[in-house]
């Protein structure tokens, strides 16, 4: 086997995951939006991060919640919209500095405006979310998300103060 045969075949293979997870992105798998609301009605706070993840053998969202002294994951069925798990753990050491500034109300408060932010990414960058993280750039909070859209992956960020939707990552 060639070189280019054998290149060929990685980039191939490495443009298949994504595809596939792109594939399951049908009707009947619920939303980012609908799972996030799902894991705010069981535990409120701040969302930090969610991701669409593949466990045994079907999809979940794994969402990263903030509380005031807790940092939550909630895990919720991608076909159904059902909470399937919900763990706390305390927020300790540098972690606490980082929730303990504007940096959680800000969080907390965009929380009600996620679902928004959610459609207006994916709005922007043609495809469905499937990964969101909160980030701070220069003194500005954001959510970045990562979207599958029929051409691969795209990247969208969307400032947490103006709601300003950014093609691209933010640096």
């Amino acid at each position: 086997m060639s070189m280019k045969t054998i290149a060929a075949a990685a980039v191939l293979a490495g443009l298949g995951a994504p595809l596939a997870l792109a594939q399951e992105a049908s009707p009947s798998r619920i939303g980012m939006g609908a799972a996030v609301a799902a894991a705010l009605a069981e535990v409120p706070g701040g969302v930090l991060e969610a991701e669409l993840e593949r466990e045994r053998g079907g999809l979940v969202y794994e969402i990263e919640i903030a509380g005031t002294e807790t940092l939550h994951e909630v895990v919720v069925d991608a076909a159904t919209g059902k909470v399937v798990s919900a763990e706390t753990r305390a927020i300790e050491g540098m972690w606490r500095g980082w929730f303990a500034s504007e940096r959680f109300e800000a969080a907390r408060g965009a929380s009600g405006r996620l679902a928004q932010f959610i459609a207006a990414a994916e709005e922007r960058g043609g495809g469905s979310a499937k990964e969101l993280s909160l980030d701070e750039e220069n003194g500005r909070l954001y959510y970045e998300f990562e979207l599958l859209a029929p051409t691969g992956e795209v990247d969208v960020a969307v400032d947490l103060a103006t709601g300003e939707v950014l093609l691209g990552d933010v640096d």
